[in-house]
């Protein structure tokens, strides 16, 4: 690997929009643009695409958001919002905003998707990469806005090339509001409910999908997503 480091371990996380989503669509967004060591761009390129930006007014929204510039390079979380859920508990259970579902247009890229993952599956076997994935939980309100036969068959067709945690089924975890910012992201405790299934064996949360089980789990997903 690039500068010594040795690789033992990933966790992939899949959203219910990891299938809808083309993603060249990013390829214009300089926020999720890939970085010029990973795509092999030219440097100075890379830079003059954000020197040439022109600043959105939704962009100040996000004026208040911390980033680890130093290592991920990713949002943080203000920890000002997770002081006022838990002094205002009763308040933000009852936000209006947890009736609002996160919408992505229905676009169906579950060959492309899975072809994109047999990929992955295919570098890390190559380099001896332990590689788990997971779905990551969805609001209840979100989950049932979906086209859950879609992401029905995208589960049963992720079961046929590598097993998987399914976190994104209707349980009393997606169905409180405590949990989640809103019904597009959970909180950083739902993270390590997640890690600990995932290495604690534990099953309270979500269960490990594989080949072998996936029709009797389907079968109760529907059952249980036409009793809500």
């Amino acid at each position: 690997m690039a500068n010594d480091v040795k690789i033992k371990n990933i966790l992939i996380g899949l959203d219910d929009f990891s299938y809808k989503v083309n993603p060249e669509k990013h390829y214009s967004e300089p926020m999720r643009k890939m970085h010029y060591l990973v795509s092999g761009s030219n440097i100075l390129n890379f830079y003059i695409n954000y020197l040439l930006v022109e600043p959105k007014i939704s962009a100040l929204k996000n004026v208040n958001l911390n980033y680890d510039i130093y290592n991920t390079g990713m949002p943080i979380t203000p920890k000002s919002i997770d002081i006022f859920i838990e002094q205002n508990r009763e308040a933000h259970n009852k936000d209006i905003k947890f009736k609002m579902p996160t919408f992505y247009k229905e676009n169906n890229l579950i060959n492309e998707t899975i072809e994109d993952i047999k990929n992955i599956i295919s570098i890390c076997k190559e380099n001896n990469i332990n590689l788990i994935f997971f779905i990551n939980p969805i609001h209840k309100t979100t989950y049932l806005y979906n086209n859950l036969d879609n992401l029905n068959n995208f589960k049963k067709r992720l079961s046929q090339i590598t097993n998987y945690y399914d976190f994104a089924i209707i349980n009393s975890l997606t169905t409180n509001n405590y949990n989640f910012y809103e019904t597009s992201h959970y909180r950083e405790l739902v993270g390590d409910i997640i890690l600990d299934t995932i290495y604690n064996n534990s099953t309270e949360y979500g269960l490990l999908v594989t080949k072998d089980n996936i029709d009797n789990y389907i079968e109760v997903l529907v059952e249980e997503s036409n009793n809500k």
